[in-house]
């Protein structure tokens, strides 16, 4: 609506993001998910027992970069 010809005072947009229901939705499945493990080994993923992979476990780790600015690894800082 624009008041005195130029000034817009309201434009009647009427919108339901149903964000507020998105949201109640995701906490009810996060919630039914406590006390699940949902992590997977290499071997439960792929059906294949590799020997020769390493096992990350959970702390800071600072990236490798090669010469080209790739990163080539990880180098763990501190386990948690």
């Amino acid at each position: 609506m624009l008041t005195n010809g130029w000034n817009l005072t309201d434009y009647n947009d009427k919108r339901d993001s149903k964000a507020t229901d998105w949201l109640t939705s995701l906490a009810g499945l996060v919630a039914q998910t406590k006390g699940v493990n949902l992590e997977l080994s290499a071997e439960e993923l792929t059906g294949k027992k590799d020997e020769t992979q390493e096992v990350t476990v959970p702390g800071l780790y600072a990236l490798i970069y090669d010469a080209n600015g790739m990163i080539s690894g990880v180098k763990q800082i501190m386990k948690f």
